[in-house]
């Protein structure tokens, strides 16, 4: 940085901290000067509508990783601020979450000024709420809010200040939701469930290309939803959205990620797996988007931008709240009872749509410092064209739905996290020997290197196995006929793309706890192997198949040892085991 940038954004932060301070008995929102709110300030703009209006009041929740509690303001005009009382009276409820980056501010000032707009009656707003309720969190990351800087966010248009991309622990919690490490998550999941949103939205700021749009949207891929839910999504509200984002100052795209870096080449709709906030939210049928500004626009742009979107959601929820009840009441009914399920999802590169893109001319130009090639966006040369649209996927693995699954009590992480989400579970009530579907990890790819505090695996094939297995009291049976059955399949399948097992929380099943002395072991595996003529025959073409097996003594005993009885019958056994039926 300069010497002279510097001493501008010294001055900027100055002016600004002055106007604040000017402020008459309400926290100034000084967004037009390039300043974003303190977390402090954000919580006290809540606080003081509260204060004001019978209908708004900030709720606490259990403290996150800094010890400072996850506050929910709620909106609701009939003064009722307890969610089941809410959805009684035939609300529909709308869950806005800021600040999971807070470098990505724009949400946490768009959000202050979108409530008080709403409790002001400014701007024909308040009438939504005859049938709607809007819930704000108003900072989620908040030990990253905390963590402010005039130097985050490298070669973005910022606020004078801004938050910290990690949390306390330098998480990411926009990578948390499957996983639950964080204090957040936990607390998100609490709310999440116990509110049982019916729009979600995570409000964002993306640096991953340049065009000529502030807003971009990714919403739920359509595939992937209860098809009722899908159809309406796809051929009204999100329509509906773009229509009147196109008619505001701030028209919208989807989400702008391109099959190669040039956009004239075509753009891929993102595949959030649940291990982000809007697909993690979509599993519950939850109407989901991730609205990402863009990075390199005006920081007041971005606020306004927001702030636009989000009046546009409340508008197009409220008006189309009975068509939302029934679908997303339907969807719970029919996801109870999905027999079949997709674990991942393949881009079908054969179905092109076409959409119509603002872009800027893709070059090349030698760098002055490195004297390399270096890639930019010329924005003297911009261009308006239609370009091809990949947004259809189809289903890569579907796996079969057991009616139950059997956790043993010892896994208490992977329990928990079942629990904060409201999973319905029984446990046994006496030790029970059980028949049940076993699978044993037979490949697995091990994670090189960190990825948000896990050794992430990969690539897990399985094997399947029947046998009896003893269960004891309190170990616990999970039926799959419930409303969290994709949740379940996603985390305890160990296929998923988000499953517990990639996420390393079983992973003591694959270390070996017994082991053979190959010197004492050779006369036991001579009398195996005259005892058994099936694995004889197997043994001896092994040798004959694997040059490298027949010249390694411990290999073939090993092999020996893994198939007889000898062998340790817990290695590898995924410790989730399947029912098709239960007594």
């Amino acid at each position: 940085m300069t010497l002279e940038f510097t001493i501008y954004r010294f001055c900027s932060l100055l002016l600004i901290l002055c106007f604040s301070a000017s402020s008459q008995g309400q926290v100034s929102l000084n967004f037009e000067e390039n300043y974003s709110l303190t977390y402090d300030e954000a919580i006290q703009a809540y606080k003081d509508l509260d204060q004001e209006y019978p209908e708004a009041k900030l709720l606490s929740y259990g403290l996150t990783d800094v010890g400072k509690p996850l506050n929910l303001f709620v909106i609701s005009s009939s003064e009722s601020f307890e969610p089941h009382i809410l959805r009684e009276q035939g609300k529909r409820i709308i869950l806005i979450l800021n600040g999971i980056h807070p470098g990505e501010s724009c949400g946490i000032d768009a959000s202050v000024l979108f409530a008080r707009d709403i409790l002001e009656r400014n701007k024909d707003l308040y009438k939504y709420l005859d049938n709607t309720v809007v819930c704000i969190v108003p900072v989620y990351n908040i030990g990253g809010a905390l963590n402010r800087s005039s130097y985050h966010r490298t070669n973005m248009d910022p606020p004078v200040e801004a938050g910290f991309r990690g949390n306390a622990q330098n998480l990411d919690l926009n990578r948390d939701f499957i996983k639950l490490d964080s204090r957040n998550a936990r607390i998100f999941t609490e709310i999440f469930r116990l509110w049982d949103p019916d729009v979600f939205l995570d409000n964002h700021v993306t640096n991953g290309s340049d065009h000529q749009y502030t807003i971009t949207l990714i919403s739920s891929v359509i595939q992937r939803l209860n098809q009722g839910i899908g159809d309406f999504l796809e051929g009204v509200m999100l329509p509906e959205l773009y229509s009147t984002m196109k008619d505001s100052p701030y028209e919208m795209i989807p989400y702008v990620h391109f099959l190669q870096r040039s956009p004239d080449k075509g753009m891929i709709q993102l595949e959030n797996p649940p291990r982000y906030s809007s697909g993690y939210t979509s599993l519950y049928n939850t109407i989901s988007f991730l609205n990402e500004t863009h990075v390199y626009k005006p920081f007041p742009d971005q606020v306004k931008a927001t702030y636009h979107f989000m009046r546009a959601l409340l508008e197009s929820t409220s008006e189309n709240s009975q068509e939302i009840a029934r679908l997303r009441k339907e969807a719970k009914l029919a996801t109870a009872s999905i027999r079949e399920y997709v674990l991942d999802w393949k881009l079908d590169s054969s179905k092109v749509d076409k959409l119509y893109f603002k872009g800027y001319a893709y070059k090349n130009r030698v760098s002055r410092l490195t004297g390399h090639s270096l890639p930019y966006y010329d924005h003297n040369e911009s261009w308006e064209k239609e370009i091809p649209y990949y947004k259809t996927y189809e289903p890569g693995h579907i796996v079969s739905v057991p009616d139950f699954f059997i956790i043993p009590q010892v896994w208490t992480e992977v329990i928990s996290r079942l629990e904060l989400n409201r999973i319905e579970m029984n446990p046994l009530t006496h030790d029970t020997l059980m028949k049940v579907e076993v699978f044993f990890i037979d490949d697995i790819d091990f994670g090189t290197s960190p990825y948000n505090g896990h050794f992430m695996h990969s690539n897990i094939k399985v094997r399947k196995e029947d046998q009896e297995i003893q269960f004891y009291k309190g170990d616990i049976l999970i039926p799959l006929k419930q409303e969290g059955l994709p949740y379940l399949m996603e985390t305890l399948d160990p296929r998923g793309e988000d499953s517990f097992m990639l996420w390393n929380f079983f992973d003591p099943i694959l270390d070996r706890r017994e082991y053979i002395d190959p010197s004492i072991f050779e006369q036991t595996a001579i009398e195996i192997l005259r005892n058994d003529a099936e694995l004889r025959s197997r043994f001896e073409k092994r040798k004959v198949d694997d040059p490298g097996f027949a010249q390694s003594g411990r290999a073939q005993l090993y092999f020996i040892y893994t198939n007889s009885e000898w062998a340790e019958k817990s290695y590898r056994r995924y410790p989730v085991y399947r029912m098709s039926s239960v007594e």
